[in-house]
């Protein structure tokens, strides 16, 4: 292509608007907007330029009208020729004042039902600032362009090694972000937005017609127990009660507002209860709680939540490694994973409207490649080979690295099918940030939380990534986690089998606290004479030492009652240290204290998901 340039779109600011989120919906909202707008501009850049010059998204999705999540990422990259700068240019205002146009409508239906919503109509109104309200819109919506030509867009990391024109692009773009906008309004009309995001052309872009609004924590934490049982029918309409009959009332407000006169003013009942306080929340936990048959089945973590932040890793030396054309197949597979994804995590229902697959029961908030988001009831029933299987969230990160490995490590006959150049030790792999927290704990410090514990183990303290971080922070205020290295294949596997619903099933309950609080404090107290032991070189010496010294220190009845798990941690543990010996920076007394903190952190979590601290509540 003669005189061929690149040209670079980043679209923002997506965390200032996820600070602005304060419910499941909002938040959701938040993150689906962007995936929305890059959709609008992909849609005018395909019919106004071409198709076959987006280097990355892939495109291939564009004709699908109900995602259920978003699927496009904040930028775009495009080969060009000259003049098509300038097409961007009018293509990218262009979108903003449409998304602006749309937003500006929505916040103003909802006046309807929202005390918020009219007090912005009426400060834009009354004082005649409709301008300056639109103004912000356009000014909030950062989506801003570069254009490169090929000779300067293969920059060189810190080894002197050339990035690629993807990771170039990506790094040109980083110093585009970091402009801001000194835009202000009050009311603050992108939180009006959010606030009624379950009526906004946002929802109906992303979901099948039949769903009628974005699941709540209570929704999300309990759905296990709409499969229990013959509960699926009564379980749906505890939800319709509290949830789906309020929003078909604020629908039809909304619907008796578009047959008036949109500059009418509109009273509304600013009393009016949030459909998910936390009273609301505890109503509605408290009724599926009494569900015929559920009481056996009760269990601590149906009244909390996981948020779960994902990434790759290595994907920049992936990047790095491939020609032009490579990036475009390289596109077409993060879009494959991402639909995979999106089917594991939430089946069919957000997007085909089969109220029956729910995969495993989440709910998505951004799939864009290699980069997940979502909200995950800590345990669910996942249909496999026909019937129902229980399964934790640790279970479901195990299905997703399936489907990743399936399209980006996939191997025959021993060789790697795809991505030939990256040898085993650089093969891309996810790292994994996992919040689980109580229903009524702050939503915005639990989702922060989550994408902490993931940033917190893609560092070099931990070479070789591929890791799960997790925290369960209890109501009571107590907390405990660890993390999980998933290049040890065998200590995963185990970790995955302790979990499981016929294994260590009596786990629960004051004497398996008991046993966890002892092993705890053993592993401990002689945490010096293991990390005396960490530097044994011999891998059978050290497993005997290891051995010797569990059954020593584990000798009391509380011990002989659990042997078995008290045996299968003892082995965990040495998997553990033996491999924390390599792909990490940590002194060996840190490692031994992750070890020993993971440990108890494992044990914590079996016990968590076997007990029922409610009992005496239902």
């Amino acid at each position: 292509m003669e005189n061929s340039k690149y040209i670079g779109i980043t679209i923002g600011p997506i965390y200032k608007t996820f600070q602005k989120a304060e419910k499941t919906r909002e938040i959701w909202g938040a993150s689906y907007l962007f995936s929305y707008l890059c959709k609008k501009l992909l849609n005018e850049i395909t019919s106004q330029i071409s198709r076959d010059s987006i280097i990355l998204p892939d495109t291939g999705e564009l004709g699908v009208t109900r995602p259920g999540v978003g699927l496009y990422p904040d930028r775009i990259i495009i080969k060009s020729v000259e003049g098509n700068f300038d097409k961007i240019v009018e293509i990218v205002k262009r979108v903003k004042k449409q998304v602006a146009d749309e937003i500006s409508k929505a916040i103003l239906s909802y006046r309807a039902y929202d005390p918020y919503a009219v007090l912005y109509y009426k400060e834009i109104i009354e004082k005649n600032k409709k301008s300056e309200a639109h103004q912000y819109l356009l000014d909030y919506l950062q989506v801003y362009s570069l254009e490169v030509v090929p000779k300067k867009v293969n920059l060189k990391d810190k080894k002197d090694c050339y990035l690629g024109v993807v990771k170039s692009m990506n790094v040109m773009m980083d110093h585009l972000e970091l402009r801001t906008s000194l835009a202000g309004f009050d009311p603050d009309p992108i939180k009006i937005f959010l606030r009624g995001i379950n009526h906004s052309f946002l929802l109906k872009d992303a979901f099948h017609p039949s769903f009628k609004h974005f699941p709540s924590l209570p929704e999300i934490s309990t759905s296990e127990l709409r499969f229990i049982s013959d509960n699926i029918l009564t379980y749906d309409l505890i939800i319709k009660q509290n949830y789906d009959d309020l929003i078909d009332e604020e629908r039809r407000q909304l619907e008796e507002l578009e047959g008036r006169n949109q500059d009418e003013e509109v009273e509304v009942n600013e009393d009016r209860i949030e459909i998910e306080s936390d009273e609301k929340e505890e109503d509605l936990v408290s009724a599926l709680f009494r569900i015929k048959d559920v009481k056996d089945y009760l269990r601590t973590y149906h009244k909390y939540v996981a948020i779960v932040h994902a990434d790759g890793d290595r994907m920049g030396t992936l990047i790095g490694s491939l020609g032009e054309e490579e990036v475009v197949n390289f596109s077409k597979d993060l879009l494959s994973f991402s639909k995979q994804a999106n089917k594991i995590l939430a089946g069919r229902r957000f997007t085909d409207g089969k109220s029956s697959d729910w995969g495993y029961g989440a709910a998505p908030i951004y799939i864009g490649g290699d980069d997940l988001v979502f909200f995950a009831p800590v345990a669910s029933r996942v249909q496999k080979d026909n019937k129902l299987v229980y399964q934790t969230i640790f279970h479901l990160i195990n299905d997703l690295d399936a489907a990743f490995n399936k399209v980006f490590n996939d191997k025959l006959n021993g060789e790697y099918i795809k991505y030939k150049k990256i040898s085993s030790a650089e093969r891309p792999c996810m790292s994994y940030g996992v919040s689980i927290s109580y229903i009524k704990h702050p939503l915005r410090e639990a989702f922060n939380q989550s994408y902490q514990l993931m940033a917190s183990v893609k560092n070099d303290d931990y070479i070789t990534r591929n890791r799960v971080k997790f925290k369960v922070q209890k109501h009571s205020g107590q907390w405990f986690g660890g993390i999980m290295n998933k290049n040890i294949l065998n200590t995963w596997k185990e970790f995955i089998k302790l979990l499981d619903e016929n294994n260590n099933s009596d786990l629960k309950g004051n004497s398996a606290g008991n046993f966890i609080n002892s092993l705890s404090q053993k592993l401990r107290h002689y945490q010096t004479t293991i990390e005396a032991r960490i530097d044994i070189d011999d891998t059978a010496e050290f497993k005997v030492s290891m051995e010797a010294l569990f059954d020593n220190a584990l000798d009391e009845q509380v011990h002989d009652e659990y042997r078995n798990y008290s045996n299968q941690i003892r082995d965990l543990l040495i998997d553990m240290l033996i491999n924390a010996k390599e792909g990490t920076g940590l002194s060996p007394s840190i490692r031994v204290t992750e070890a020993i903190d993971t440990l108890h952190g494992i044990l914590r979590f079996v016990h968590f998901i076997r007990d029922n601290e409610f009992r005496h509540e239902n």
